[in-house]
This record gives structure tokens, sequence and C-alpha cells, in this order.
């Protein structure tokens, strides 16, 4: 019968190093699909795997195409089937699950009755999976058994990690990839840096400069992280198993690795990897420059292993961290405790990083390679411009508020709406070098201010930008352009 799995009467060999691996036929049945797994190399997992099919009962999205609707009328009340107004469902049935045989004869389950080998294939229809129907959409997951000999201890265990694939209607295969164990450590690039020209949330290059001794608190949604993935307090570094001669990690063929390629660690008796330097849960921004004068701990935390060449000033890099989604807060120094952080990304004091293993050092986006996360921080300023001779003084007052979206049926848009407490007020110049000329808290209740009008040239371009200092609020960093007309008094709500 078509659909169904006959290790016994059918098999192809695949040629690869490793052993050859008993796979199931193409699908030829219509109300059926095959699930291939492989691991990262494109080969087949000989060892079977245990599997769960779901119900994918979310809305599909197509990029670009609209949601499709029901006929008007067609549905009692005419809803919308639209994603952005209906909510995803919080459940996914379970339609059906199996094992295609462990490769262990001895491991617990035993192996599935009917089964004469471990396949790396499996044809799932409604002979074998009832309920399932070449109709709907499915999500299939895969979690191979482990390769390594019954009883091995779990650092000696070898196999590969649980992963899957969603399944459309009438698709005939699938093809889930799954990595092998063990699982690779992840990393947090971090870069602090004086946002002074001009104050603006971004890291202005060449003119800004990074910050040093900078403390980083990292969380997760539980609370505080302290250790890495090894349980050993953050900032401790670990001897590699393979180096080139002056030090650098290394395949086993003596190959210097590049910076996306994971490091093989060296492992004590008990499965923990062999420490070189023993971190205190503490990760601070470097200080760049010469390491010849380093502490034990920015030599082991703010060198590179790939180059073995200084971090730059304000860089961090949080190493050997568990994939996950982590907070990074940074706080200044007691010698700059008057810096201002100028923006995160959602308005709180730390930047959030969903980071996964074998994270990169640096972040893609828009084309250019970033650290993931990146912070400013400006001093208060008294104002610094002056009124040249024979020009009259112009002025700035306003307003910091929070933004405030149109309600129906209004347009869609953006309405001034309560003040912003504890609001700080930064002006650059740029009809100068775009340098930070000003900056000062606004009156904490209303979140007015008023620039000294003596102090701005009349004429002149200048850039009013609220700053980010929330106490009890999170006001989001926002920017107003303002060209100082002659001899006028000028007044600027920002949201």
């Amino acid at each position: 019968m078509f659909g169904r799995v006959r290790i016994n009467s059918i098999r192809w060999i695949v040629a690869s190093s490793i052993a050859a691996a008993a796979l199931t036929p193409a699908v030829h049945d219509a109300h059926a699909f095959q699930a291939r797994v492989q691991d990262d190399k494109g080969q087949p997992i000989t060892n079977g795997f245990r599997w769960l099919l779901e119900e994918d009962n979310s809305y599909p999205v197509t990029p670009g195409v609209p949601t499709p609707n029901a006929a008007w009328n067609a549905v009692p009340g005419n809803p919308s089937y639209t994603l952005s107004v209906n909510i995803h469902k919080s459940h996914a049935p379970v339609v059906c699950t199996g094992d295609t045989a462990p490769g262990n004869p001895a491991a617990n389950p035993p192996r599935a009755p009917g089964w004469a080998g471990a396949p790396s294939s499996l044809n799932v229809d409604a002979s074998n999976c009832p309920g399932f129907t070449s109709g709907k959409r499915y999500i299939f997951q895969a979690l191979p058994w482990h390769s390594s000999p019954l009883g091995a201890p779990p650092f000696k265990q070898t196999g590969w990690t649980m992963s899957g694939r969603n399944v459309a209607p009438g698709q005939s295969t699938v093809t889930v990839i799954v990595h092998a164990l063990p699982v690779p450590v992840g990393q947090i690039t971090v870069l602090v840096f004086e946002d002074n020209q001009s104050v603006n949330g971004a890291f202005d290059q060449p003119e800004e400069h990074g910050l040093a001794n900078f403390s980083l608190i990292i969380t997760d949604p539980i609370g505080k992280v302290n250790q890495d993935q090894f349980a050993y307090p953050l900032g401790t570094t670990y001897k590699y198993a393979h180096t080139t001669p002056d030090g650098r990690p290394a395949d086993a063929n003596g190959r210097p690795l590049l910076q996306e390629q994971q490091p093989e660690f060296m492992y004590d008796a008990n499965g923990l990897p062999v420490v070189d330097f023993l971190g205190d849960g503490t990760i601070k921004t470097c200080p760049g420059g010469s390491s010849a004068g380093y502490t034990p701990y920015q030599r082991a935390n703010c060198v590179d292993p790939y180059t073995l060449q200084p971090l730059a000033v304000g860089e961090a890099v949080i190493r050997n961290i568990a994939g996950n989604k982590s907070t990074v807060e940074p706080v200044p120094p007691p010698e700059l405790s008057d810096m201002l952080l100028t923006a995160t990304l959602e308005g709180t004091r730390g930047n959030d990083a969903w980071i996964r293993p074998g994270e990169p050092r640096y972040n893609i986006s828009l084309g250019q390679l970033n650290w993931l996360l990146f912070y400013g921080f400006v001093h208060p300023k008294a104002m610094t411009l002056t009124t040249p001779p024979g020009r009259r003084p112009g002025s700035i007052t306003g307003q910091i508020v929070y933004a405030h979206d149109s309600h129906p049926p209004l347009s869609p848009g953006l309405n001034p709406g309560l003040p912003v407490p504890d609001a700080f007020v930064a002006l650059n110049n740029l009809s100068g070098n775009d340098e930070q000329v000003f900056t000062a808290p606004c009156n904490p209740l209303t979140g007015e201010f008023a620039i000294l009008m003596q102090r701005i040239r009349e004429g002149s371009d200048e850039a009013v930008q609220q700053l980010l200092q929330e106490y009890p609020t999170n006001p989001m960093l926002n920017e107003n352009l303002k060209k100082i007309p002659v001899g006028s008094r000028n007044e600027k709500q920002c949201v």
C-alpha cells in the first residue's frame, strides 16, 4: 500500500564516509509526505528518530500577497481573516507521534515492532498517522536518538539536536536539518560610546569614540545572568583542544579557525572545559590600546582570540553563553556617573539580544557589520555657542511629550500625548561639526524646556534632541531639526 514505510522490502544505499543508511522509498501517494532527517552536511541520520506531527493552525501569511477573505455575507458578521486583527491560537493540536527505532537495541524504549532498521526518512499518511490529511498545514518535528553507547556519561554522549519544518498542504517532501552535539556556545558583542557628534543614538565614526570600564548587567526572562553555559562565572575563558603555535584556536590539523567557527575546548575527566581564566561574573567594556598593561581579566576578555589583537576601546564580548533572549544594560563607572544614556531600541535601560548557538561576533544589519548591541552616552553640558558680534540671539522653548496614535476613524498618524517626566534635551550644532553644544534636564513634571536665548545664534541650524533618561518612564529618543529665524523666539514640541 502506498504511503506505508516498508523497510524490509525496499532499500537503497547512500554513499558517504559514514555508515550506510536504510531509507524509505520516495512518496508517490498524493495523500502522504516523506520526512527526511539530515545533519548539517546533508548526510542522512542513521540512528533513527522520534517524531511529532502537529496541526499548524496559525494564520498563513505570504509576504506581498493580501490575505484572502470570505465572500461578502458568506460568513455571518463578515469576519476579517487579516493577521493584524486576529490572534494566533496558542495550541497546535498533536496529530500523531512515532519512533523510527532507536539505533541502540538496549535503549529504553526498545526498538519499535515491525522495523528492520533505523531509517533516516519516514513516509507519513493516514494509515500510520490517523487524522492526517494532505489538505491541512502541519509542523513536523524530529529528535534523533543518541549515537553514543548506552550508559555513556552526558558529556561523552554524541547525537543531534531536535529540529522541525512546516508542511504545506499537498507538500510531498520535507527535509529536517538537525545539528550535531555538543550545542555550540553563543556570544554577545557590545559597544559603549560617547554619543556627542552628534547626539543621535548612533556611533558616528570616526568622530565619536568608545567608553571603557562600563559594567554590563545581563539578564534573561528569569533574572540576572551570572554564569555561562558551563555554569562558571561570566568572564571565564577556557583552554582550546587545538591551537596554532601562537595560541589562536585551530582545528585538529592546526589550521587557524575563522571568526565564525566554533573552537573545540579541552575537557577534564568530569566533562567540563578546562578553565584558562576564572571570571567573577563581571563583564566590563575594554580599554583598547596596547595589551601590555592589561589586567588578567582584560588579557582574557579584551583580546580577540582569533586575531590576538586588543578589542577597541568601549567594546566587550560576553562569551560562552547559552542560546537565549538576553538583555544587557550598561552602567557607567563612578568617574563617569554623570553620563546619560541617549537611546535604546525599546526605551528601556537595556537592549535585547536573541542569541543562537554559534552566534558570530558581528551582526549583519542593513548591509553592514554591527555589534549586536550598542549604547551611546553623553555628559550634561552647558551651552557652548556664543552670539557673534552684530547678531541677535535666538531661542528654543518646547516640551517633551509622548507620541500618541490616532484613534479610528482618523487616519493613521501620531499626535502629542502626555508629558514625559524626567526627560533631558540636547542641542547639536548642525552649522558646525554636528557636535553636542547643550544638554540639560527638562522640567521633571511637565517636560518643558527653554534653551538659553542669548546663546543661540540667529540664522543657524540646530538639532533639538530628546535624550533617553528613564526613571519611572520609558520614552524613546527623538530628534527635531530647527532653523533659528533672525530675532525670533521658537517653540517646539518634541514627541
